[in-house]
């Protein structure tokens, strides 16, 4: 019997019921034979795939949790920005190396352009 909107909302509800707090934290498999009471054939990496969509987990030792309480939440935050962080300058560099390979292939293809006695100047 699934909700009407899948098995996204059979998971919160589930997350939220058994594994409310840092206390309550269980490894993800309990949540996952949780759900193939719903969905037999889904895998554990579709699982997680479905619930890293959700913000308001957090992960320890013990396993997965809902976040209640704000400490937790203000680290889940800090986690995230520098995540955000780590990604703006692994765009940065990426930015750098494009503009590194432009360069490259310019100056090839006027060596190139060389080899065979014309000036791309003159074409």
């Amino acid at each position: 019997m699934k909700s009407q909107n899948g098995i996204a909302d059979i998971m919160r509800a589930e997350l939220y019921r058994s594994f409310l707090g840092k206390e309550k934290a269980k490894h993800r498999r309990f949540l996952l034979f949780y759900c193939h009471n719903y969905e037999p054939k889904l895998t554990d990496r579709e699982m997680r795939d479905i619930y890293s969509h959700f913000p308001f987990l957090g992960s320890c030792n013990a396993g997965i949790y809902v976040i209640n309480d704000p400490e937790d939440a203000g680290e889940k935050i800090r986690m995230e920005e520098s995540r955000r962080d780590s990604i703006d300058e692994r765009i940065e560099m990426l930015k750098q190396h494009e503009a590194y390979l432009i360069r490259r292939q310019r100056e090839r293809g006027m060596s190139q352009g060389n080899l065979f006695g014309g000036n791309d100047d003159q074409i």
